[in-house]
């Protein structure tokens, strides 16, 4: 007997839930597999599966009580993700050198905060708690 699988597992990002944690701020791992999510498992176009990955995302960040950036900005920068990955999907049989080299700076970049917040972020806050978290979630992903 054939089984299937629940969830589809992407090239280098991994198993897609179709949900994020709310105890972190989400990589850009996180909002990749979202935009992947939304793009095969519920057949949205690239477009609205970016807009809607971005809400999810800002859901969150939103839950941290930190301020963001627009959906149409955050759109923006995920799409410059997406676009990446879908660069290196091109080229991911050839084993050239390069390409490896390529793939593993990208595995690095998507593990780190997928950052939204505003320029002034820190300054606008009140909460110190609140600041103490965005802090604490930018240099985990650089350790």
């Amino acid at each position: 007997m054939a089984t299937t699988r629940s969830h589809p597992r992407f090239w280098l990002l991994g198993n897609s839930s179709g949900s994020l944690s709310m105890s972190r701020l989400p990589t850009s791992k996180d909002a990749l597999l979202m935009v992947q999510h939304f793009h095969i498992n519920e057949a949205q176009t690239i477009t609205v599966s970016l807009n809607k990955a971005c809400l999810k995302v800002k859901e969150v960040w939103d839950h941290a009580h930190i301020p963001t950036q627009r959906v149409d900005s955050c759109a923006r920068k995920l799409s410059k993700l997406y676009h990446q990955y879908q660069m290196l999907k091109v080229n991911r049989n050839r084993q050239r050198e390069s390409d490896i080299m390529k793939e593993q700076v990208f595995q690095a970049d998507i593990e780190k905060l997928f950052d939204i917040a505003t320029k002034d972020a820190m300054m606008t806050m009140v909460n110190l708690e609140d600041k103490k978290f965005l802090t604490m979630q930018r240099e985990s992903v650089l350790e």
